[in-house]
C-alpha cells in the first residue's frame, strides 16, 4: 500500500483493455475463508500489526493491538478514531495472515463497505511472504482495493524490483457510491493478475515466465486489511472528515484450482490504439506512461491526476499531413507550478504552463503550436513540474486566427530572426530572450513572475517595419503594447491592447521605420510572467546599419519610455475585471460599471469579484 507521490511507475507490463468486460469464471474451489462468524478476530487466520511511524507513507494514525477491531453480525469493522494515543492523533487497525494463511494463484476477494473522508485510506492487498528477505519492493506487492478521500474510484496495482528499482502497473475504475457493499477481487495465474469489482474486470497484468522481474508474483502472498489516517497519497484530515470512521469486511475468500497450478495461458496482447492527428485524444488512453493515476473528471469519464514533475504518458498518434498544429489542452490545477513538454523523442515540441484554476475538476484549456511531421509516431507529454490534472488533448490542423488580427502575408523573411534580444528579466537560465528569436518554436523566452516586462530586438538597421507576430506560451499579456525605436532611447506605440488572448497575434499597423522592435507588457494573463516562443518583426527597407544606440539627448532608462514620446501604458491602465486574471498592485479595472483600483497583488476567482473583497479592490 505505498503512496502514489512516491511510484516510479515501469509499464513495460503488457495490459489488456478490459474495461466493462465481465471477468470470466475459472473452476475455482474454495481453499480459505473467514466469514467473521465469531465474536473476536480469529487468531488463527490473523495477527495485529501494531505501532506508529507512518508505515513508509507518512501516516497518522498508531495501529492497536486490537482495540479498534470488532466482531459481531457476520462483519469485521476495522475503526479509525481521533484520538491521542502512543504520540499519535489517531488510532485504526492493521491485520495480516502472514505465517498464519499464505497463497500462491487462486481467486482472492473480499466483500468491502468502505469510508470516504478527507485523509482516509482503506486497503485490502497481498505481500510476498518472504517480506524482509529481500525487503519491499522485491518480495511484491498486490494492491487488491486501495481508495483515499471522497473519490469515486478503487485503484488496483502491482510493485515489485524490475531489477533496477521500484517498478508499478495497474489501473483505476469508477465505483458508484463505495460506501456500499462491493466485491473487490483479483484473479491471479502463472500468466497474470486481473483485478475486478462486483465482476467486472479493470484491468490486467502480465507476469508470463517472469516478463520484466516479476518472479515475485510466482511465490506465496499473505493478506493485509488496513484503514490508514493521513499519509503522502490522501493527505491529512480537515474538519469534514467524520470520525469515527467504520471500514467494514463481510469476508474474504480464497479460491484456487484444487490446489494445482493454473495452466499458463497465452497472453492478451496490449491495445494497439494509434489516434489521428488531427483529432482529439483522452488523456487516460495512454499507451503506456510513469507515475500518474486515474480518477472521475467532472466534465465525464476518466482525468489522469496526481502528476508529479518527471511523470510522464505517452500517445500512439498518426499525423495525417506534416504541417503546424495547434495543440490543446485540457488541465486542472490548485497549485502555481504546474508545468509540462510535449515531445517526440528527445525532442521538445512545446512547452506549456498549467494555471491555478481554483480547483483539481475546475477545467481550462492552454494551446500552443507545435510542428509535426507526418506518419505515425509517439508523442510523450512530459511533466516539468508537479500537481495538476489533464482531461484531454486535441490537435487542430491550423491554429484558430483572430479574425481582426489577420494579415495578408508581406513579402521578406523575418527580420527579428536570431537578431539581438534585450529583455528586462528572465524566468530562469533555460528561458533566455535569444529563445524568442531562433526561429524554434520549441524554446521560449519567459520573464519574471511580475509586471511591467518587455523584450526588444535590434533588427541591425533601420527598415521599414509594419508587422509583428507574437507566438505567445501558454503565459501571455493581457495588455501590452509593441513600440519601436530608432536608438532604444526613445520609443513609439504602434499598436496596444488590454484584451489579449494569447495564441498567435499577427498584428498590422502603420508602417514605421526603425531599427528597434519591443513588446512592453503591464498586465499578465496568469500568475506567471509573459512567456514567448517567438517574437517576429516583418517589413522592408535597407540594410545599412546605423550607429548603436546614439542619442541626441540623456538617455531615458531603458526599461521606462521617454517623456517626449507617446508615453507606455503603465499597470494602471484601465481593463475589464475578469476571473483568473493575474493583477498587481496599482491596477485599475471597471465591474459593474465601476472603477476598482487593486490593493494588494493577487489572482481573482470566480467570487472574488470586485464589490465582493474590499481588502483586495477599492472603489474609485
Amino acid at each position: 500500500m505505498k503512496n502514489k507521490y512516491l511510484l516510479v511507475i515501469l509499464t513495460l507490463v503488457l495490459a489488456v483493455g478490459l474495461m466493462g468486460i465481465p471477468t470470466a469464471k475459472a473452476a475455482y474451489t474454495l481453499v480459505w475463508s473467514d466469514e467473521f462468524d465469531g465474536s473476536s478476530v480469529n487468531l488463527n487466520n490473523w495477527t495485529f500489526e501494531t505501532g506508529g511511524g507512518g508505515w513508509g507513507n507518512n501516516e497518522l494514525q498508531y495501529y492497536t493491538n486490537g482495540l479498534n477491531a470488532t466482531v459481531s453480525g457476520g462483519i469485521l469493522t476495522i475503526t479509525a478514531r481521533r484520538e491521542n494515543y502512543e504520540n499519535r492523533q489517531y488510532t485504526s487497525t492493521r491485520i495480516i495472515t502472514r505465517g498464519k494463511r499464505e497463497f500462491k494463484y487462486g481467486r482472492i476477494e473480499a466483500r468491502i463497505q468502505i469510508p470516504m473522508g478527507k485523509g482516509l485510506w482503506p486497503a485490502f492487498w497481498t505481500l510476498g511472504a518472504n517480506i524482509g528477505n529481500p525487503n519491499w519492493p522485491a518480495c511484491g506487492e498486490i494492491d487488491i482495493m486501495e481508495h483515499v478521500n471522497t473519490e469515486t474510484v478503487t485503484h488496483g496495482y502491482i510493485h515489485w524490483d524490475a531489477g533496477s528499482g521500484h517498478a508499478s502497473y495497474g489501473g483505476s475504475t469508477s465505483v458508484s457510491n463505495p460506501t456500499a457493499w462491493h466485491i473487490y477481487a483479483i484473479e491471479w495465474d502463472a500468466s497474470r493478475i486481473r483485478w475486478s469489482v462486483d465482476g467486472v474486470t479493470f484491468v490486467e497484468a502480465n507476469i508470463l515466465n517472469n516478463v520484466n522481474g516479476t518472479e515475485e508474483f510466482h511465490l506465496p502472498h499473505f493478506i493485509l486489511l488496513n484503514l490508514a489516517v493521513g499519509g503522502d497519497w490522501p493527505g491529512s484530515p480537515d474538519s469534514s472528515t467524520v470520525f469515527p470512521a467504520y471500514y467494514r469486511v463481510d469476508y474474504v475468500r480464497v479460491y484456487q484450482d484444487n490446489g494445482t497450478p493454473v495452466p499458463t495461458a497465452t497472453p492478451t496482447p496490449p491495445p494497439s490504439t494509434t489516434y489521428p492527428i488531427p483529432g482529439q485524444i483522452e488523456a487516460e488512453n495512454y499507451s503506456a506512461m510513469s507515475g500518474i493515476d486515474t480518477e472521475s473528471c467532472s466534465e465525464g469519464g476518466l482525468n489522469v491526476g496526481w502528476i508529479e514533475s518527471g511523470d510522464w504518458m505517452d500517445y500512439n498518434v498518426n499525423v495525417q499531413s506534416s504541417g503546424t498544429y495547434n495543440a490543446q489542452y485540457r488541465v486542472a490545477s490548485t497549485g502555481t507550478s504546474g508545468r509540462f513538454d510535449l515531445r517526440r523523442g528527445s525532442t521538445v515540441l512545446g512547452s506549456y504552463t498549467v494555471p491555478n484554476t481554483g480547483g483539481w475538476q475546475s477545467w481550462t484549456t492552454v494551446s500552443g503550436n507545435v510542428s509535426l511531421s507526418s506518419g505515425t509516431q509517439t508523442l510523450r507529454i512530459y511533466a516539468t513540474g508537479s500537481g495538476w490534472n489533464i482531461n484531454w488533448l486535441r490537435f487542430s490542423a491550423t491554429a484558430t486566427p483572430t479574425p481582426t488580427r489577420a494579415a495578408t502575408p508581406i513579402p521578406g523573411g523575418n527580420l527579428a530572426l536570431n537578431k539581438p534580444v534585450t529583455v528586462s528579466s528572465v524566468e530562469n537560465a533555460e528561458t533566455p530572450g535569444s529563445a524568442a528569436v531562433d526561429g524554434n518554436t520549441g524554446t521560449r523566452w519567459s520573464s519574471a513572475f511580475s509586471d511591467p516586462q518587455w523584450i526588444y530586438v535590434d533588427l541591425g538597421a533601420i527598415h521599414t517595419v509594419n508587422r509583428v507576430k507574437l507566438n505567445w506560451e501558454a503565459a501571455y499579456g493581457r495588455s501590452y503594447t509593441i513600440q519601436v525605436s530608432t536608438n532604444a532611447t526613445g520609443w513609439t506605440n504602434v499598436y496596444s491592447t488590454s484584451t489579449g488572448d494569447g495564441g498567435i497575434d499577427d498584428l498590422n499597423f502603420t508602417a514605421t521605420s526603425a531599427r528597434y522592435v519591443r513588446m512592453y507588457g503591464t498586465v499578465r494573463a496568469t500568475e506567471y510572467g509573459y512567456s514567448l516562443w517567438e517574437f517576429e518583426a516583418y517589413g522592408s527597407g535597407s540594410a545599412t546599419p546605423t550607429p548603436t544606440r546614439v542619442a541626441t539627448a540623456t538617455p531615458t532608462p531603458t526599461r521606462t519610455p521617454s517623456s517626449s514620446v507617446t508615453p507606455t501604458p503603465t499597470p494602471g491602465g484601465i481593463q475589464s475585471w475578469q476571473p483568473n486574471t493575474a493583477y498587481a498592485t496599482g491596477i485599475l479595472v471597471v465591474y459593474g460599471g465601476t472603477t476598482y483600483k487593486c490593493l494588494q497583488a493577487h489572482t481573482s476567482l470566480v467570487g472574488w469579484e470586485p464589490p465582493n473583497v474590499p481588502a483586495l479592490w477599492q472603489a474609485q
